[in-house]
Protein backbone atom coordinates (compact mmCIF):
# COMPACT_ATOMS: atom_id res chain seq x y z
CA UNK A 1 0.00 0.00 0.00
CA UNK A 2 1.17 3.80 -0.75
CA UNK A 3 1.83 5.84 2.51
CA UNK A 4 0.37 8.98 2.67
CA UNK A 5 3.49 11.24 1.99
CA UNK A 6 4.21 14.10 3.91
CA UNK A 7 6.81 16.60 2.38
CA UNK A 8 7.53 20.63 2.71
CA UNK A 9 6.53 21.65 -0.94
CA UNK A 10 5.57 25.01 -1.32
CA UNK A 11 2.33 25.37 -3.27
CA UNK A 12 0.75 29.05 -3.88
CA UNK A 13 2.40 31.93 -4.07
CA UNK A 14 0.77 33.30 -1.11
CA UNK A 15 2.82 29.93 0.82
CA UNK A 16 4.98 32.74 2.97
CA UNK A 17 1.86 33.57 4.88
CA UNK A 18 1.50 29.70 5.54
CA UNK A 19 5.15 29.58 7.43
CA UNK A 20 4.22 32.35 9.92
CA UNK A 21 0.09 32.15 10.16
CA UNK A 22 0.60 29.61 13.55
CA UNK A 23 3.29 31.77 15.43
CA UNK A 24 1.05 35.18 14.95
CA UNK A 25 -2.54 34.18 14.87
CA UNK A 26 -3.00 30.96 15.94
CA UNK A 27 -0.92 31.27 18.40
CA UNK A 28 -1.63 35.18 19.71
CA UNK A 29 -5.39 34.91 19.04
CA UNK A 30 -5.84 31.90 21.15
CA UNK A 31 -2.90 32.04 23.59
CA UNK A 32 -3.15 33.24 27.04
CA UNK A 33 0.52 34.41 27.27
CA UNK A 34 0.36 36.51 24.75
CA UNK A 35 2.90 39.50 25.16
CA UNK A 36 4.73 42.70 23.84
CA UNK A 37 8.23 42.61 22.11
CA UNK A 38 10.72 43.65 24.79
CA UNK A 39 11.23 46.90 22.10
CA UNK A 40 7.37 48.41 22.97
CA UNK A 41 7.03 47.45 26.81
CA UNK A 42 5.85 49.99 28.88
CA UNK A 43 5.94 52.82 26.21
CA UNK A 44 5.31 54.92 28.53
CA UNK A 45 7.49 54.39 31.04
CA UNK A 46 9.43 57.54 32.08
CA UNK A 47 12.81 55.26 32.47
CA UNK A 48 13.05 53.98 29.55
CA UNK A 49 13.10 57.62 27.42
CA UNK A 50 16.66 58.03 29.77
CA UNK A 51 19.31 58.82 26.84
CA UNK A 52 22.26 58.56 28.80
CA UNK A 53 24.79 56.51 27.38
CA UNK A 54 26.06 53.57 29.10
CA UNK A 55 27.57 52.12 25.81
CA UNK A 56 29.15 53.69 22.65
CA UNK A 57 30.95 51.69 19.87
CA UNK A 58 31.59 54.38 16.98
CA UNK A 59 28.14 55.43 15.92
CA UNK A 60 26.33 52.91 18.02
CA UNK A 61 24.55 53.33 20.92
CA UNK A 62 23.41 51.71 24.14
CA UNK A 63 21.31 54.40 26.47
CA UNK A 64 20.15 53.52 30.51
CA UNK A 65 16.70 53.74 28.61
CA UNK A 66 17.62 50.88 26.81
CA UNK A 67 18.92 48.97 29.82
CA UNK A 68 15.93 49.40 31.65
CA UNK A 69 13.66 48.99 28.71
CA UNK A 70 15.53 45.09 28.23
CA UNK A 71 15.04 44.33 32.10
CA UNK A 72 11.17 46.15 32.34
CA UNK A 73 10.15 42.34 33.26
CA UNK A 74 12.64 41.49 35.72
CA UNK A 75 12.46 40.66 39.03
CA UNK A 76 15.85 41.17 40.92
CA UNK A 77 16.76 39.63 44.21
CA UNK A 78 19.48 41.91 44.92
CA UNK A 79 21.35 44.98 44.14
CA UNK A 80 24.54 42.99 43.42
CA UNK A 81 22.56 40.77 40.86
CA UNK A 82 20.72 43.00 39.05
CA UNK A 83 24.08 44.97 38.69
CA UNK A 84 25.71 41.63 37.70
CA UNK A 85 22.69 40.91 34.98
CA UNK A 86 23.14 44.74 33.60
CA UNK A 87 26.49 44.53 33.46
CA UNK A 88 26.91 41.41 31.84
CA UNK A 89 23.77 42.78 29.08
CA UNK A 90 25.78 45.56 28.39
CA UNK A 91 28.67 43.03 27.60
CA UNK A 92 26.97 41.52 25.32
CA UNK A 93 25.75 44.40 23.51
CA UNK A 94 28.98 45.50 22.89
CA UNK A 95 30.23 41.95 21.43
CA UNK A 96 26.57 42.12 19.52
CA UNK A 97 27.71 45.75 17.66
CA UNK A 98 31.27 44.29 17.09
CA UNK A 99 29.81 41.39 15.19
CA UNK A 100 27.65 43.23 13.11
CA UNK A 101 30.95 45.55 11.85
CA UNK A 102 32.83 42.45 11.10
CA UNK A 103 30.15 41.22 9.20
CA UNK A 104 29.41 44.24 7.08
CA UNK A 105 33.72 44.47 6.87
CA UNK A 106 33.51 40.64 5.32
CA UNK A 107 30.80 42.14 2.98
CA UNK A 108 27.84 39.95 4.54
CA UNK A 109 24.56 41.60 3.57
CA UNK A 110 21.40 41.20 5.99
CA UNK A 111 18.81 38.56 3.95
CA UNK A 112 15.92 38.57 5.72
CA UNK A 113 13.37 35.69 5.09
CA UNK A 114 9.87 37.64 4.25
CA UNK A 115 7.98 35.50 6.62
CA UNK A 116 10.17 36.94 9.45
CA UNK A 117 9.93 40.23 8.15
CA UNK A 118 6.36 39.88 7.42
CA UNK A 119 5.85 38.49 11.31
CA UNK A 120 7.69 41.80 12.26
CA UNK A 121 5.56 44.21 10.82
CA UNK A 122 1.85 42.54 12.47
CA UNK A 123 3.54 41.83 16.42
CA UNK A 124 4.97 45.05 16.40
CA UNK A 125 2.05 46.95 14.55
CA UNK A 126 -0.52 44.97 17.35
CA UNK A 127 1.69 46.13 20.18
CA UNK A 128 1.89 49.79 19.09
CA UNK A 129 -2.04 50.26 18.33
CA UNK A 130 -3.48 47.63 20.66
CA UNK A 131 -1.18 46.19 23.23
CA UNK A 132 0.40 49.02 24.20
CA UNK A 133 -2.67 50.97 24.88
CA UNK A 134 -4.17 48.46 27.50
CA UNK A 135 -3.82 49.75 31.48
CA UNK A 136 -4.87 47.15 34.34
CA UNK A 137 -5.83 48.88 37.07
CA UNK A 138 -6.63 47.24 40.72
CA UNK A 139 -10.22 47.74 39.81
CA UNK A 140 -9.26 45.14 36.07
CA UNK A 141 -7.22 42.82 38.81
CA UNK A 142 -10.65 42.72 40.97
CA UNK A 143 -12.96 41.60 38.65
CA UNK A 144 -10.57 39.48 36.82
CA UNK A 145 -9.77 37.28 40.17
CA UNK A 146 -13.67 37.48 41.36
CA UNK A 147 -13.86 35.31 37.31
CA UNK A 148 -11.33 33.56 37.31
CA UNK A 149 -9.38 33.66 40.46
CA UNK A 150 -8.33 30.27 42.42
CA UNK A 151 -8.48 26.70 41.36
CA UNK A 152 -11.30 24.34 40.32
CA UNK A 153 -11.26 20.98 41.09
CA UNK A 154 -12.03 19.48 37.56
CA UNK A 155 -13.60 16.49 35.98
CA UNK A 156 -13.50 15.81 32.51
CA UNK A 157 -15.36 13.36 29.64
CA UNK A 158 -13.32 13.53 26.16
CA UNK A 159 -14.85 11.87 23.28
CA UNK A 160 -14.02 12.32 19.49
CA UNK A 161 -18.04 12.29 18.40
CA UNK A 162 -20.71 14.42 19.05
CA UNK A 163 -23.42 12.19 18.49
CA UNK A 164 -21.67 10.30 21.60
CA UNK A 165 -20.67 13.53 23.35
CA UNK A 166 -24.42 14.46 23.18
CA UNK A 167 -25.86 11.08 24.24
CA UNK A 168 -23.83 11.38 27.70
CA UNK A 169 -25.27 14.73 27.43
CA UNK A 170 -28.66 13.34 27.73
CA UNK A 171 -27.28 10.83 29.96
CA UNK A 172 -26.13 13.15 32.59
CA UNK A 173 -29.23 15.16 32.26
CA UNK A 174 -31.29 11.86 33.31
CA UNK A 175 -28.94 11.72 36.28
CA UNK A 176 -26.12 8.97 35.26
CA UNK A 177 -23.36 9.53 36.88
CA UNK A 178 -20.17 11.38 35.92
CA UNK A 179 -17.33 9.22 37.32
CA UNK A 180 -19.28 6.19 35.74
CA UNK A 181 -19.33 7.59 32.73
CA UNK A 182 -15.80 9.09 32.58
CA UNK A 183 -14.43 5.83 33.29
CA UNK A 184 -16.33 3.83 30.71
CA UNK A 185 -16.57 6.33 28.13
CA UNK A 186 -13.38 9.28 28.43
CA UNK A 187 -10.81 9.03 25.98
CA UNK A 188 -8.86 11.35 28.01
CA UNK A 189 -7.15 8.05 29.43
CA UNK A 190 -4.85 9.98 32.44
CA UNK A 191 -8.01 10.91 34.09
CA UNK A 192 -10.30 8.27 33.17
CA UNK A 193 -9.68 5.81 35.37
CA UNK A 194 -10.09 8.14 37.98
CA UNK A 195 -13.57 9.06 37.23
CA UNK A 196 -12.54 11.89 34.96
CA UNK A 197 -11.00 14.03 37.68
CA UNK A 198 -7.94 16.26 36.58
CA UNK A 199 -6.99 17.57 39.96
CA UNK A 200 -7.24 21.13 40.63
CA UNK A 201 -6.24 23.67 38.19
CA UNK A 202 -6.01 27.82 38.06
CA UNK A 203 -7.26 29.69 35.24
CA UNK A 204 -3.45 29.65 33.11
CA UNK A 205 -3.15 25.96 33.66
CA UNK A 206 -6.69 25.31 32.24
CA UNK A 207 -7.09 24.42 28.55
CA UNK A 208 -7.95 28.08 26.55
CA UNK A 209 -11.07 26.45 24.91
CA UNK A 210 -12.75 25.24 27.96
CA UNK A 211 -11.42 27.19 31.11
CA UNK A 212 -13.62 30.79 30.34
CA UNK A 213 -16.23 27.72 30.75
CA UNK A 214 -15.45 25.63 33.29
CA UNK A 215 -14.38 28.96 35.67
CA UNK A 216 -18.35 30.13 35.42
CA UNK A 217 -20.01 26.59 36.46
CA UNK A 218 -20.90 26.36 40.20
CA UNK A 219 -19.66 23.58 42.31
CA UNK A 220 -21.04 20.14 41.34
CA UNK A 221 -22.29 21.25 37.78
CA UNK A 222 -21.60 19.89 34.46
CA UNK A 223 -21.19 21.18 30.52
CA UNK A 224 -22.90 21.08 27.72
CA UNK A 225 -20.32 19.28 25.45
CA UNK A 226 -17.92 21.79 23.93
CA UNK A 227 -16.22 21.17 20.75
CA UNK A 228 -12.58 21.86 20.31
CA UNK A 229 -9.53 21.54 17.86
CA UNK A 230 -9.62 18.05 18.39
CA UNK A 231 -12.66 16.33 20.27
CA UNK A 232 -15.58 17.36 22.48
CA UNK A 233 -15.58 17.55 26.06
CA UNK A 234 -18.13 17.33 28.89
CA UNK A 235 -16.30 19.09 32.05
CA UNK A 236 -17.76 19.28 35.59
CA UNK A 237 -16.77 21.17 38.32
CA UNK A 238 -16.11 19.61 41.74
CA UNK A 239 -14.91 21.97 44.46
CA UNK A 240 -13.36 25.93 44.06
CA UNK A 241 -10.81 27.11 46.28
CA UNK A 242 -8.23 30.09 47.06
CA UNK A 243 -10.69 32.28 45.82
CA UNK A 244 -11.31 34.14 48.78
CA UNK A 245 -10.03 38.19 49.02
CA UNK A 246 -7.21 37.21 51.17
CA UNK A 247 -5.84 34.66 49.00
CA UNK A 248 -6.28 37.98 46.26
CA UNK A 249 -3.92 39.56 48.32
CA UNK A 250 -1.58 36.92 48.73
CA UNK A 251 -1.17 37.09 45.03
CA UNK A 252 -1.89 40.21 43.41
CA UNK A 253 0.91 40.56 40.99
CA UNK A 254 0.19 36.71 39.90
CA UNK A 255 -3.49 37.79 39.25
CA UNK A 256 -2.22 41.35 37.58
CA UNK A 257 0.09 39.61 34.91
CA UNK A 258 -3.24 37.16 34.19
CA UNK A 259 -5.49 39.55 34.12
CA UNK A 260 -3.15 41.72 31.38
CA UNK A 261 -2.89 38.66 29.71
CA UNK A 262 -6.17 38.59 29.42
CA UNK A 263 -6.72 41.83 28.49
CA UNK A 264 -4.54 41.55 25.85
CA UNK A 265 -6.02 38.53 24.57
CA UNK A 266 -9.46 39.67 24.60
CA UNK A 267 -8.22 43.18 22.56
CA UNK A 268 -6.14 41.39 19.82
CA UNK A 269 -9.29 38.85 19.35
CA UNK A 270 -11.81 42.35 18.90
CA UNK A 271 -8.97 43.57 16.81
CA UNK A 272 -9.05 40.49 14.48
CA UNK A 273 -13.37 40.52 14.20
CA UNK A 274 -13.12 43.68 13.15
CA UNK A 275 -10.52 43.14 10.62
CA UNK A 276 -12.62 40.34 9.49
CA UNK A 277 -15.74 42.69 9.04
CA UNK A 278 -13.88 44.83 7.68
CA UNK A 279 -12.59 42.58 4.70
CA UNK A 280 -15.68 40.60 4.53
CA UNK A 281 -14.12 37.58 5.67
CA UNK A 282 -15.87 34.45 4.76
CA UNK A 283 -15.10 30.67 4.65
CA UNK A 284 -16.27 29.10 1.64
CA UNK A 285 -18.34 26.04 2.99
CA UNK A 286 -19.43 24.62 -0.27
CA UNK A 287 -15.79 24.03 -1.02
CA UNK A 288 -15.15 22.23 2.31
CA UNK A 289 -17.56 20.28 1.64
CA UNK A 290 -16.21 19.84 -1.75
CA UNK A 291 -12.52 18.82 -0.29
CA UNK A 292 -14.39 16.28 2.78
CA UNK A 293 -15.40 14.46 -0.71
CA UNK A 294 -12.87 14.27 -2.43
CA UNK A 295 -10.44 13.24 0.78
CA UNK A 296 -12.76 10.65 1.27
CA UNK A 297 -12.85 9.28 -2.18
CA UNK A 298 -8.90 9.20 -1.96
CA UNK A 299 -9.05 7.22 1.39
CA UNK A 300 -11.47 5.04 -0.23
CA UNK A 301 -9.34 4.07 -3.07
CA UNK A 302 -7.01 1.31 -1.33
CA UNK A 303 -4.15 3.06 -2.15
CA UNK A 304 -3.40 4.84 1.13
CA UNK A 305 -3.05 3.56 4.69
CA UNK A 306 -6.51 3.76 6.41
CA UNK A 307 -7.63 5.12 9.73
CA UNK A 308 -5.84 8.26 9.34
CA UNK A 309 -7.90 12.00 9.58
CA UNK A 310 -9.00 12.89 6.45
CA UNK A 311 -6.44 15.89 6.03
CA UNK A 312 -3.68 13.44 5.66
CA UNK A 313 -5.82 12.07 2.68
CA UNK A 314 -5.45 15.28 0.44
CA UNK A 315 -2.93 14.35 -1.73
CA UNK A 316 -1.80 17.45 -4.34
CA UNK A 317 -1.01 14.63 -6.68
CA UNK A 318 -4.69 13.69 -7.10
CA UNK A 319 -6.16 16.73 -7.31
CA UNK A 320 -6.01 18.95 -10.50
CA UNK A 321 -4.58 22.53 -10.67
CA UNK A 322 -8.07 24.30 -10.40
CA UNK A 323 -9.21 22.08 -7.26
CA UNK A 324 -5.02 23.64 -5.74
CA UNK A 325 -6.96 26.91 -6.66
CA UNK A 326 -10.23 27.02 -5.40
CA UNK A 327 -10.50 29.27 -2.06
CA UNK A 328 -11.72 28.16 0.97
CA UNK A 329 -11.81 30.97 2.73
CA UNK A 330 -11.70 34.74 1.06
CA UNK A 331 -11.04 38.45 2.02
CA UNK A 332 -11.28 41.65 -0.13
CA UNK A 333 -7.89 41.16 -2.06
CA UNK A 334 -6.72 37.47 -1.00
CA UNK A 335 -7.80 34.46 0.71
CA UNK A 336 -6.66 31.00 1.25
CA UNK A 337 -6.56 28.15 -1.51
CA UNK A 338 -6.70 24.74 -1.04
CA UNK A 339 -3.19 24.28 -1.77
CA UNK A 340 -2.42 26.55 0.92
CA UNK A 341 -3.87 24.41 3.07
CA UNK A 342 -2.31 21.44 1.65
CA UNK A 343 0.69 23.05 2.28
CA UNK A 344 -0.06 24.26 6.01
CA UNK A 345 -1.20 20.52 7.31
CA UNK A 346 1.96 19.17 6.10
CA UNK A 347 4.12 21.72 7.29
CA UNK A 348 2.56 21.47 10.73
CA UNK A 349 1.26 17.45 11.30
CA UNK A 350 2.34 14.52 11.19
CA UNK A 351 -0.31 12.16 9.10
CA UNK A 352 -1.84 10.73 12.24
CA UNK A 353 -2.24 14.49 13.77
CA UNK A 354 -3.83 15.96 11.24
CA UNK A 355 -7.39 18.41 11.82
CA UNK A 356 -10.18 16.68 10.59
CA UNK A 357 -11.49 18.98 8.08
CA UNK A 358 -15.39 18.50 9.13
CA UNK A 359 -14.46 19.95 12.93
CA UNK A 360 -15.90 23.21 11.94
CA UNK A 361 -13.66 24.79 15.17
CA UNK A 362 -10.53 23.59 13.96
CA UNK A 363 -11.02 24.68 10.60
CA UNK A 364 -12.35 27.96 11.52
CA UNK A 365 -8.73 28.28 13.40
CA UNK A 366 -6.99 27.71 10.23
CA UNK A 367 -8.91 29.33 7.83
CA UNK A 368 -8.41 32.37 10.24
CA UNK A 369 -4.57 32.17 10.35
CA UNK A 370 -4.38 31.46 7.04
CA UNK A 371 -6.11 34.92 5.87
CA UNK A 372 -6.04 37.46 8.38
CA UNK A 373 -2.03 37.79 8.78
CA UNK A 374 -2.63 39.27 4.90
CA UNK A 375 -5.42 41.18 5.56
CA UNK A 376 -3.26 42.77 8.76
CA UNK A 377 -0.21 43.20 6.43
CA UNK A 378 -2.43 45.32 4.15
CA UNK A 379 -4.06 47.65 6.63
CA UNK A 380 -0.64 48.28 8.35
CA UNK A 381 1.51 49.26 4.98
CA UNK A 382 -1.70 51.65 4.34
CA UNK A 383 -2.24 53.07 7.13
CA UNK A 384 1.91 53.90 6.62
CA UNK A 385 3.00 51.81 9.74
CA UNK A 386 5.66 50.14 7.55
CA UNK A 387 7.72 53.68 6.99
CA UNK A 388 7.37 54.04 10.95
CA UNK A 389 10.10 54.99 13.06
CA UNK A 390 9.04 52.07 15.31
CA UNK A 391 8.54 49.13 12.92
CA UNK A 392 11.57 50.41 10.95
CA UNK A 393 14.15 50.40 13.95
CA UNK A 394 12.75 46.87 14.81
CA UNK A 395 13.56 45.92 11.13
CA UNK A 396 16.62 47.36 11.51
CA UNK A 397 17.10 45.29 14.74
CA UNK A 398 16.29 41.93 13.17
CA UNK A 399 18.87 42.46 10.18
CA UNK A 400 21.76 43.19 12.83
CA UNK A 401 20.55 39.62 14.28
CA UNK A 402 21.30 37.96 10.94
CA UNK A 403 24.42 39.97 10.86
CA UNK A 404 25.89 39.16 14.28
CA UNK A 405 24.45 35.14 13.96
CA UNK A 406 26.40 35.11 10.61
CA UNK A 407 29.60 36.61 12.06
CA UNK A 408 29.50 33.82 14.21
CA UNK A 409 29.15 30.65 11.73
CA UNK A 410 31.88 32.73 10.16
CA UNK A 411 33.64 32.32 13.70
CA UNK A 412 32.75 28.87 14.00
CA UNK A 413 34.03 27.97 10.95
CA UNK A 414 37.62 28.42 11.54
CA UNK A 415 37.72 25.62 14.02
CA UNK A 416 39.27 22.68 13.06
CA UNK A 417 37.47 19.29 12.38
CA UNK A 418 37.40 17.37 15.89
CA UNK A 419 39.41 14.02 15.37
CA UNK A 420 39.50 10.51 16.86
CA UNK A 421 42.28 11.28 18.52
CA UNK A 422 41.05 14.13 20.32
CA UNK A 423 37.80 12.66 21.07
CA UNK A 424 40.07 9.21 22.78
CA UNK A 425 42.44 12.30 24.57
CA UNK A 426 39.21 14.07 25.99
CA UNK A 427 37.84 10.78 27.39
CA UNK A 428 41.10 9.60 28.75
CA UNK A 429 41.43 13.10 30.85
CA UNK A 430 37.40 12.80 32.14
CA UNK A 431 36.98 9.48 32.41
CA UNK A 432 35.96 10.24 36.46
CA UNK A 433 32.89 12.12 34.63
CA UNK A 434 31.52 9.22 32.45
CA UNK A 435 30.07 6.38 34.52
CA UNK A 436 26.70 4.77 35.12
CA UNK A 437 25.38 5.63 38.76
CA UNK A 438 24.57 3.27 41.38
CA UNK A 439 20.71 2.34 40.30
CA UNK A 440 18.15 0.29 41.97
CA UNK A 441 15.22 -1.80 41.35
CA UNK A 442 12.15 -2.20 43.06
CA UNK A 443 8.50 -2.98 43.52
CA UNK A 444 6.49 -0.90 45.74
CA UNK A 445 3.23 0.21 46.91
CA UNK A 446 1.87 3.67 47.55
CA UNK A 447 -1.17 4.24 50.03
CA UNK A 448 -2.25 7.38 51.87
CA UNK A 449 -1.31 6.49 55.81
CA UNK A 450 1.39 5.05 57.65
CA UNK A 451 -0.88 2.37 59.03
CA UNK A 452 -2.34 1.29 55.38
CA UNK A 453 1.70 0.58 54.44
CA UNK A 454 2.38 -1.33 57.71
CA UNK A 455 -1.19 -3.73 57.08
CA UNK A 456 0.54 -4.29 53.69
CA UNK A 457 3.42 -4.96 54.58
CA UNK A 458 2.56 -7.29 57.42
CA UNK A 459 0.55 -9.00 54.66
CA UNK A 460 3.55 -9.04 52.36
CA UNK A 461 5.71 -10.70 55.20
CA UNK A 462 2.82 -13.55 55.57
CA UNK A 463 3.38 -14.79 52.07
CA UNK A 464 0.99 -12.19 49.84
CA UNK A 465 2.22 -11.21 46.89
CA UNK A 466 3.56 -7.51 46.75
CA UNK A 467 2.66 -7.37 42.53
CA UNK A 468 -0.87 -8.45 43.49
CA UNK A 469 -1.70 -5.74 45.94
CA UNK A 470 0.38 -3.19 44.48
CA UNK A 471 -2.06 -3.38 41.65
CA UNK A 472 -5.13 -3.26 43.75
CA UNK A 473 -4.15 -0.61 46.40
CA UNK A 474 -0.84 1.80 44.75
CA UNK A 475 -2.00 5.07 44.80
CA UNK A 476 0.61 5.52 41.67
CA UNK A 477 -1.02 4.46 39.15
CA UNK A 478 1.80 4.29 36.83
CA UNK A 479 4.22 1.52 38.54
CA UNK A 480 0.25 -0.39 39.76
CA UNK A 481 0.27 -0.78 35.76
CA UNK A 482 3.32 -2.77 36.03
CA UNK A 483 2.42 -4.90 39.41
CA UNK A 484 4.25 -2.07 41.30
CA UNK A 485 7.33 -2.40 39.33
CA UNK A 486 9.39 1.27 39.29
CA UNK A 487 12.09 -0.31 36.71
CA UNK A 488 15.53 0.97 37.67
CA UNK A 489 16.13 4.16 38.85
CA UNK A 490 18.84 6.52 40.09
CA UNK A 491 19.01 9.14 43.56
CA UNK A 492 17.63 11.35 41.39
CA UNK A 493 14.20 9.55 41.31
CA UNK A 494 12.28 8.19 44.03
CA UNK A 495 15.21 9.77 46.23
CA UNK A 496 13.78 8.50 49.58
CA UNK A 497 13.06 5.21 48.19
CA UNK A 498 16.53 4.96 46.69
CA UNK A 499 17.84 5.80 49.64
CA UNK A 500 16.38 3.38 52.07
CA UNK A 501 16.87 0.76 49.61
CA UNK A 502 20.95 1.26 49.89
CA UNK A 503 21.25 -0.94 52.84
CA UNK A 504 18.50 -3.84 51.36
CA UNK A 505 19.70 -6.73 49.68
CA UNK A 506 17.75 -8.18 46.80
CA UNK A 507 14.41 -9.17 47.63
CA UNK A 508 14.24 -7.58 51.28
CA UNK A 509 11.55 -5.17 52.54
CA UNK A 510 11.49 -1.81 53.11
CA UNK A 511 9.30 0.84 54.41
CA UNK A 512 7.06 2.59 55.27
CA UNK A 513 8.93 5.83 54.16
CA UNK A 514 6.88 8.93 53.76
CA UNK A 515 7.80 10.11 49.99
CA UNK A 516 5.58 13.12 47.89
CA UNK A 517 2.44 12.97 49.93
CA UNK A 518 1.92 8.95 50.47
CA UNK A 519 3.36 6.48 52.22
CA UNK A 520 5.58 3.57 50.45
CA UNK A 521 6.55 0.05 51.24
CA UNK A 522 8.62 -1.88 48.71
CA UNK A 523 10.71 -4.81 47.50
CA UNK A 524 14.42 -4.87 45.92
CA UNK A 525 14.56 -6.44 43.10
CA UNK A 526 17.78 -5.87 41.75
CA UNK A 527 20.36 -3.38 42.37
CA UNK A 528 23.64 -2.20 39.86
CA UNK A 529 26.59 -0.48 40.96
CA UNK A 530 28.50 2.22 39.29
CA UNK A 531 30.23 1.56 36.07
CA UNK A 532 32.21 3.08 33.78
CA UNK A 533 30.89 4.07 30.50
CA UNK A 534 32.81 2.80 27.56
CA UNK A 535 34.21 5.41 25.10
CA UNK A 536 31.82 4.35 22.62
CA UNK A 537 28.69 5.43 25.21
CA UNK A 538 29.93 8.55 25.55
CA UNK A 539 31.02 9.90 21.64
CA UNK A 540 28.28 11.71 21.28
CA UNK A 541 28.42 13.58 24.58
CA UNK A 542 32.49 14.45 23.93
CA UNK A 543 31.86 15.80 20.44
CA UNK A 544 29.09 17.89 21.76
CA UNK A 545 31.52 19.16 25.33
CA UNK A 546 34.44 19.85 23.05
CA UNK A 547 32.09 21.16 19.93
CA UNK A 548 30.80 23.99 22.66
CA UNK A 549 34.27 24.33 24.01
CA UNK A 550 35.88 24.95 20.76
CA UNK A 551 33.16 27.41 19.30
CA UNK A 552 33.36 28.97 22.42
CA UNK A 553 37.08 29.65 22.68
CA UNK A 554 37.01 30.54 19.14
CA UNK A 555 34.24 33.37 19.61
CA UNK A 556 35.89 34.55 22.85
CA UNK A 557 39.40 35.00 21.34
CA UNK A 558 37.94 36.93 18.09
CA UNK A 559 35.78 39.18 20.84
CA UNK A 560 38.74 39.81 22.94
CA UNK A 561 41.03 40.16 19.60
CA UNK A 562 38.42 43.03 18.09
CA UNK A 563 37.76 45.04 21.51
CA UNK A 564 41.57 45.59 21.45
CA UNK A 565 41.44 47.22 18.34
CA UNK A 566 38.32 48.80 18.51
CA UNK A 567 37.61 52.52 20.33
CA UNK A 568 34.48 52.31 23.00
CA UNK A 569 33.40 53.80 25.95
CA UNK A 570 31.60 51.72 28.76
CA UNK A 571 29.75 53.85 31.69
CA UNK A 572 29.12 51.36 34.48
CA UNK A 573 28.47 54.16 36.36
CA UNK A 574 25.49 55.12 35.23
CA UNK A 575 24.18 51.50 35.78
CA UNK A 576 25.14 51.30 39.55
CA UNK A 577 23.95 54.93 40.41
CA UNK A 578 20.50 53.83 38.66
CA UNK A 579 19.32 50.42 40.39
CA UNK A 580 16.11 49.73 41.22
CA UNK A 581 17.28 47.61 44.15
CA UNK A 582 19.38 50.34 46.10
CA UNK A 583 22.82 51.36 45.84
CA UNK A 584 26.41 49.30 45.49
CA UNK A 585 29.40 50.01 46.00
CA UNK A 586 31.15 48.80 42.96
CA UNK A 587 31.92 51.05 39.92
CA UNK A 588 33.28 50.71 36.83
CA UNK A 589 34.34 53.05 33.78
CA UNK A 590 36.45 52.25 31.14
CA UNK A 591 38.02 54.24 27.78
CA UNK A 592 39.40 51.84 24.98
Amino acid sequence: MVQVQYWRSKLGKDYFIMKYALTVLLAILPALNLGCSKSSKNAEDARFSDKRVVLQESDNKLTLGDVAKHFSAVKFESAQQEFDLKKDFVEETLERFLLIKGAQEAGIQPKLDTAVVQRNLIQSYLDNTIVNKIKTTDSDVDVFFAKYGGEIELGIILVYDSTQADSLFRALKKGDDFEQLARQFSRERYSAEKGGNLGYRSYDKTGPDVRDIAFNLIIGEFSRPIHTKSDWEIIKVYDHIKNTKADLEKSREFYRGLTKQYQRKKAVREFANKIRSQVHYTINQPVINLLIQKADSIRNSGNYKPGLPNSAYLDPRSLSESDLNMYMAKFEGGGAKVGDYISYIRENYEPERAPDITNGVAMEEIMEGLTLPAAIIRKAINEGFDRSEVYLSGLDYLKGSYLYQKMKDKIYSTIDTLTEADIAKYYNEHQNDFFLPDQVRASAIAVKTKDEATALLNRIKGGAVIGQLAKSNSLDKQSALNNGDLGFFTVARYTAIFQACENLQKGQLGGPIEYENNWWIFMVTDKIKKTPKTLDQVRADIIDSLGRKWRADAYKNWTNKRKEQTHYTVDLDLIKNNLTMGQLTQTGKETK
